[in-house]
């Protein structure tokens, strides 16, 4: 008899990774989990990979009834049968009668679970599987936790983690130790060569390899096998679902799939979407010290590729800059303690103004470029890539596209690279001496030319253009209203009495003496007051409502009655109810989850008001 149901609630979401859990008469249990598919009667055997759920067992059962799939997983079934010829299994594959029934506590009810008994179907082509999760999660971003049968294997473990998976079954790794395949950390290894040097347990010490010790017989040595495969993966998930907390789900991934190139393709496939579903998905900042680029396809990491996206779509160069100047990146960030532009700034020095007239750009992979008032934002402070000297490329692409629309909306006079590859990216630049209709001059190939150190070619070259003319304002105030702009959204432009001081947590925004802004490494964060004085003007900022209480710590999702601006993770929102102000806070989740009416974290509070 059905005394309950399971329900879903989300507690991460991470571009399309997510880790929620399931909720049961008053009892939380923790997602992902592992459903032990091993013939134990009438009910398969749960593993939690964190949290405790406490004996709890899950079956499969048919309702009879017969539950039609959403659109997009219609849609992935119909393009998987017409590519394999069997276009006429269609209208099987499209609703299911499968639920899971838990059971905990003696009790029993239906899981909000939808069970995909035909999606190995789709995952013969690894592109239309995860392309399939993607669809789906278009389609409803908070769709129930899926189920997906046999799916689950050694090579695309980590991966379908990462694309929202959050229920796992042992079917494919029971049916590797009835082949005698032991996994490892590094894939799997058949058991005979386990055995010839030295026997399972000096690589693994789980209850199955203790056993395995000295075991003849061979159907029992294939049941410890799968027993251990299980362990391994259950271990493996864990890895994932703690690199999903810490903000390094992707990096993980691109470990896991060293030697898969099918799955390894179909990440790239996917993050390569043209419809910016994944981008629109990725956080906007992460609480984390570096993000690594190892492999050539972390060029199309979502976080990297909006930055990109956004610089071109959403930037305002300074309007007082009348030279656009190209500079190098470096190793160090940000850039600008850096010994490279400590350099660069010592021979500038005796150019009177020009920090006031040069608007200074960072060229770099991953990123393309960085404008250098951006440079403490994420993910511009936070990367980590191997300098070869060689350039792909989609890398040079991606710099060339974000110079050309810094240079399309700024007014600049003249362009200047002083970067040792300005060839490189800018060939026409340097053989028509233009770019983008703006004169335009490559420092080091006229250092070449005319046998001469690139610094004091550099020099010679600026003095001219930036003229002795003294140039109004405070340049130091208008870059940091314009990371601002370009990182909250919001514009403090027409505010007189805006100064910037100096102090032992770093430079802050004040009107007065009132600090208004603190800016750390990652970005700008309002204080209370800055918050108020931006809610009190209309249309600015990213802004959360919620019902009528004091917000403090998380605000949660049911507590939320809607939003204004494209949210992403990460996002500084302003919260309030109606017209009243109640605090600063940082987004966990995107606008479209967290005004979706299901349970789970919305908005992490910094300050209330």
């Amino acid at each position: 008899m059905v005394e309950g149901v399971w329900t879903y609630r989300f507690d991460i979401i991470d571009g399309p990774a997510r880790a929620g859990a399931m909720e049961f008469n008053g009892s939380r249990y923790d997602l992902p989990v592992v459903i032990d598919t091993r013939d134990t009667g009438s009910a398969f055997r749960v593993i939690p990979i964190s949290g405790d759920w406490r004996g709890a067992h899950v079956r499969m059962e048919r309702t009879g009834k017969e539950r039609v799939l959403p659109g997009p997983l219609v849609e992935a079934h119909k393009r998987a049968l017409t590519s394999l010829g069997a276009r006429f299994l269609f209208p099987a594959v499209t609703s299911t009668d499968i639920e899971l029934v838990g059971s905990s506590e003696g009790m029993d009810g239906p899981m909000e679970v939808l069970v995909l008994p035909h999606f190995p179907i789709i995952a013969l082509d690894p592109r239309q599987a995860l392309t399939a999760l993607m669809d789906l999660r278009a389609f409803d971003p908070v769709h129930p936790p899926l189920m997906v049968p046999t799916v689950p294997n050694q090579a695309n473990l980590e991966l379908l983690l990462h694309f929202g998976l959050e229920i796992f079954d042992t079917i494919s790794f029971r049916m590797d130790g009835a082949r005698s395949s032991f996994h490892s950390w590094s894939g799997p290894v058949p058991y005979e060569r386990i055995s010839r040097y030295g026997g399972p347990s000096r690589f693994c010490d789980c209850s199955a390899c203790r056993s395995l010790e000295g075991e003849k017989d061979e159907a029992r040595i294939k049941d410890l096998i799968g027993d251990h495969n299980v362990n391994m993966m259950v271990r493996r998930l864990f890895h994932a679902r703690s690199a999903l907390e810490e903000g390094r789900s992707r990096e993980l991934v691109m470990k896991s799939l060293a030697g898969n190139p099918g799955w390894l393709s179909a990440l790239r496939s996917v993050e390569s979407r043209a419809d910016d579903l994944m981008l629109d998905r990725s956080p906007s900042w992460r609480g984390v010290d570096q993000v690594r680029v190892t492999y050539r396809e972390d060029l199309n990491n979502p976080d990297f590729r909006l930055w990109a996206k956004r610089l071109k779509e959403e930037y305002i160069p300074l309007d007082d800059r009348s030279v656009l100047l190209l500079l190098p990146c470096s190793a160090r960030k940000p850039y600008s303690i850096s010994r490279t532009h400590q350099r660069i700034r010592d021979a500038l020095k005796p150019i009177k103004g020009w920090r006031k007239a040069v608007q200074q750009v960072v060229l770099t992979s991953p990123l393309g470029g960085v404008p250098m008032e951006l440079e403490d934002l994420y993910p511009a402070s936070h990367y980590d890539i191997p300098v070869t000297g060689e350039w792909f490329p989609e890398e040079i692409q991606r710099t060339r596209e974000i110079v050309l629309s810094i240079l399309e909306r700024g007014h600049y006079d003249r362009v200047v690279s002083f970067h040792q590859e300005g060839a490189l990216f800018f060939p026409d630049g340097v053989e028509q001496g233009s770019l983008g209709g703006v004169p335009f001059t490559d420092i080091h190939s006229l250092a070449r030319y005319c046998n001469g150190d690139p610094f004091d070619v550099l020099v010679e070259h600026l003095r001219p253009l930036v003229g002795s003319s003294p140039r109004t304002g405070n340049s130091e105030l208008k870059e940091l209203l314009s990371q601002i702009r370009f990182s909250c959204c919001m514009e403090l432009g027409g505010i007189d009495g805006l100064n910037v001081k100096w102090t032992r947590r770093g430079k802050e925004l004040r009107l007065g003496k009132e600090v208004l802004f603190v800016f750390r490494k990652g970005g700008p964060v309002p204080t209370s007051r800055g918050g108020k004085l931006i809610w009190d003007m209309e249309a600015n900022g990213k802004r959360v409502f919620i019902d009528d209480f004091k917000p403090r710590g998380t605000v949660f999702s049911q507590g939320v009655t809607g939003s204004i601006g494209m949210i992403r993770s990460g996002d500084i929102v302003l919260v309030g109810y109606d017209d009243d102000y109640r605090g600063v806070g940082r987004a966990m989740v995107p606008s479209g989850v967290m005004t979706r009416g299901v349970r789970g974290p919305a908005v992490q509070m910094i300050h209330g008001a």
